[in-house]
């Protein structure tokens, strides 16, 4: 599985700019989705997307279109076009497709998941720039939402996945605030 990683993370990263572009939101987004999602988060992330580059992405066997939705070829494809953005840029991509999400009225379990790993990636580098510093306590609030519409809905594990979740993202800015005050001493 490394070795097919790495192959495919170097012919990723062979593509023109504008097709990695495409891969990378992609990866960010997920498996899978609808293409005008991947359009919109272009758009926000100021890309511009010419007309039938998705087809291009179908044609070199990176991802399968059908109808109004596209997912990829394979995982490794997706793996790897995620690892070769920086956490940096992760945290970005995720902070922008939880906003893009919520602005949308989009599933809350979705919200909830780009935003606590984009406040997890802020808290492990420190501020990011595009990124809200707010974006714990905004992760913290989208976790709890998703609890609560978990629990009312029977779905326990979920529920307290998301509880978890909230109760690490605490804890850490936690600890990164006290870590912080210490070294301004």
């Amino acid at each position: 599985h490394t070795r097919l990683l790495t192959v495919t993370g170097v012919q990723t990263c062979a593509l023109p700019i504008y097709q990695r572009r495409v891969i990378e939101n992609a990866a960010v987004i997920g498996a899978s989705g609808d293409v005008s999602s991947l359009m919109r988060f272009a758009e926000a992330l100021g890309q511009t997307v010419r007309p039938g580059l998705l087809d291009e992405l179908d044609e070199l066997d990176l991802i399968e279109l059908r109808g109004r939705r596209w997912e990829f070829r394979s995982e490794a494809v997706r793996d790897a076009a995620y690892q070769t953005l920086s956490k940096a840029a992760r945290a970005q991509r995720h902070a922008g497709v939880a906003r893009s999400m919520l602005a949308r009225q989009a599933g809350i379990d979705d919200v909830a998941h780009h935003a606590a790993a984009a406040a997890e990636l802020v808290q492990e580098l420190g501020p990011v720039e595009g990124v809200p510093a707010t974006i714990a306590t905004e992760a913290v609030q989208v976790l709890l939402a998703a609890a609560d519409r978990a629990v009312a809905s029977g779905n326990h594990r979920t529920a307290i996945r998301s509880e978890e979740h909230t109760s690490e993202l605490q804890s850490q800015s936690t600890i990164s605030y006290a870590v912080f005050c210490l070294k301004k001493k």
